[in-house]
């Protein structure tokens, strides 16, 4: 967790630093006709509970996200498909404001690579998995909380509809692959200073609603399929530039 922190402070310097560096800034002051600019609403200072717009913004940005799964659904024998995982995804981020269907309403897109071990139904066999995670469709709702010149504080809750899962893992003569369906939920604070910004996300959750893993072997390969809603628990940090 200490590292955690270590990053998440360091990737705000960086992006500060970069920023600065570039010339770039943002006024802080504004007035009541400037809510689709990127510093609109109604003056600094703390802005939950009043009529503020959120920033009307686009960002680019890097994330780090730590994922732990106490199962997905059964497969024909009833047995767990995946009794335990474990993951850390690493990739970029985008998110752009969308006007036209409100002040606050955002739209969320990532894409990341993913290494995360599954233990066997009795967790006596770990296998470590290689992939992809894409993340296309996502809204969020954002809620400025304090301005003060340059830094912008606000809260967002993001649901993300749909989330695609691709990963496979070989040893041996022997192989597999999963491939993941899920929907995801998360509330995330961001702190921008400038056009640099952070955001912390601590709590959020995928359901994972389809399952499909195919073996291979020497002696040929089986296909499980599991249904039904299963969690998966998230951690992720991010941080970039916003344009």
């Amino acid at each position: 967790m200490r590292s955690l922190i270590w990053l998440a402070g360091l990737m705000l310097v960086a992006n500060t630093a970069l920023a600065q560096s570039a010339g770039w800034s943002r006024s802080g002051s504004s007035s009541s006709n400037s809510s689709n600019s990127s510093s609109s609403s109604s003056g600094d200072g703390f802005l939950l509970g009043t009529n503020a717009s959120a920033d009307n913004v686009t960002r680019v940005g890097l994330m780090l996200e730590l994922q732990s799964d106490p199962g997905v659904g059964s497969d024909s024998n009833g047995d767990s498909l995946r009794a335990g995982t474990s993951a850390i995804d690493f990739g970029v981020e985008f998110t752009t404001s969308l006007p036209s269907l409100g002040s606050m309403v955002r739209y969320h897109a990532s894409l990341v690579y993913s290494n995360f071990s599954v233990s066997g139904p009795d967790s006596s066999l770990s296998v470590g998995f290689n992939g992809f995670k894409v993340a296309p469709l996502g809204f969020g709702w954002a809620f400025p909380v304090y301005r003060q010149g340059p830094f912008h504080l606000e809260i967002e809750g993001v649901v993300s509809a749909l989330e695609f899962q691709f990963f496979s893992a070989s040893q041996g003569g022997d192989s597999a692959t999963d491939l993941i369906f899920s929907t995801g939920f998360y509330g995330q604070i961001t702190a921008s200073y400038g056009r640099a910004y952070l955001s912390l996300a601590p709590v959020g959750f995928d359901l994972t609603w389809l399952n499909i893993d195919t073996a291979s072997t020497f002696g040929g390969s089986n296909t499980d399929t599991a249904g039904g809603l299963a969690p998966e628990y998230r951690f992720q940090v991010s941080g970039g530039v916003t344009f």
